[in-house]
């Protein structure tokens, strides 16, 4: 009986371990990928800013991307939300805007 109850305290302590590498493995490759995913870009924030004051806006039930409703919005009123992003991106200091996204 001491025997079980000693092989089960040395399995948990193992689980517990193995936990602990686990979760510290999930922390590194976060931050793995946070350091070699895309770099923060203001400007795509500002010209999601200009779509959204246009009622563009990227729907959750389709995964955040613009659906044809958004598309033809923006079509319709392209003039102006072409002028509004191009004041907000010329307003950016160089080095913010995109270059070669």
């Amino acid at each position: 009986m001491k025997d079980l109850k000693l092989e089960k305290k040395n399995l948990q302590d193992q689980a517990n371990n193995v936990r602990i590498i686990l979760k510290q493995a999930k922390a590194a490759e976060s931050e793995l990928r946070e350091r070699i995913g895309k770099p923060f870009r203001p400007v795509i924030h500002s010209i999601e800013r200009v779509l959204k004051k246009h009622k563009i806006e990227k729907p959750y039930y389709h995964g955040g991307k613009y659906n044809g409703k958004a598309m033809n919005r923006l079509m319709t009123n392209s003039d102006e939300i072409m002028e509004d992003i191009a004041r907000v991106v010329l307003e950016l200091p160089e080095n913010g805007r995109c270059n070669g996204c």
